[in-house]
C-alpha cells in the first residue's frame, strides 16, 4: 500500500516530519508529567492543611468540655485524596506512554524501523478518540448553550483536523518505511540468489 501523503505539512519529508513530531511530543509530554506531578504534591499539601485545621477545630471543641457537634471532614478529605491519587496516576501513565512512544517515533523515523512507529500510532489514535469523546459528551453541550462562543467549536474542529492529519502523516511514514524495507529485502534476495556464470 502506497503512503497516503508524500510530504508532511506539504513541505518536508515524512521522515523529517516524524522526527520533529517525536521531539515536540516528547517535550510536551515531559512538561505535562512535571505539571501533573507538581499538581499532585500541591493539592496533597492543601488537603494535609485542611486535615490539620479540622483536627485543631476538634481539639478546641474538646477543650471546651462540650461534646463536639461539628462533623469531621476527615473521611471526605480522605476520599478526595484517593480520587486525586487515581486521577493523577492515570494522567501520569498516559503521559509516560506518550513520552515513550514519542521517543520511539523519533528513533524509528531516524533509523527507518517501522515497528518503533506503531506505539505512537496507537497512543495518538487513542488520544484523539478520547479527546473527541470528551468534547462531544461534555464541552459541546455547554458551548451550544452560548451561541456567541461558537468560535470555540471552530477551534476544536481545527485542532481535531490537524491531529488527524498529523496521524495520517505518521501512518504514511510507517507505510513508506515498510515499502522501502520490502524493496531492500527484494534487492538483497535477488543479489544473494544470483550465481556467477562459469
Amino acid at each position: 500500500m502506497m503512503p497516503f501523503v508524500k510530504k508532511c505539512c506539504f513541505c518536508i519529508s515524512l521522515r523529517t516530519g516524524g522526527q520533529i513530531l517525536g521531539v515536540i511530543s516528547s517535550v510536551v509530554s515531559t512538561v505535562w508529567i512535571c505539571l501533573v506531578t507538581w499538581m499532585f504534591f500541591f493539592i496533597n499539601s492543601r488537603i494535609d492543611e485542611a486535615i490539620d485545621m479540622q483536627d485543631s477545630i476538634n481539639d478546641v471543641n474538646l477543650n471546651d468540655s462540650t461534646e463536639s457537634t461539628t462533623p469531621t471532614n476527615d473521611d471526605g478529605l480522605s476520599q478526595h485524596r484517593l480520587i486525586l491519587t487515581l486521577v493523577i496516576s492515570v494522567l501520569l501513565i498516559a503521559n509516560i506512554s506518550v513520552l515513550v512512544s514519542a521517543v520511539l517515533l523519533f528513533i524509528g523515523a531516524r533509523t527507518k524501523r517501522k515497528e518503533l512507529i506503531i506505539p505512537y500510532l496507537v497512543t495518538d489514535a487513542f488520544s484523539i478518540l478520547f479527546e473527541m469523546g470528551c468534547f462531544l459528551i461534555k464541552d459541546i453541550a455547554l458551548i451550544m448553550s452560548h451561541t456567541e462562543e461558537n468560535i470555540i467549536i471552530a477551534v476544536y474542529v481545527i485542532y481535531f483536523i490537524l491531529s488527524i492529519y498529523l496521524w495520517i502523516c505518521i501512518f504514511s511514514l510507517y507505510q513508506w518505511i515498510k515499502q522501502i524495507n520490502r524493496y531492500q529485502c527484494t534487492d538483497f534476495e535477488a543479489v544473494y540468489t544470483t550465481r556467477p556464470r562459469n
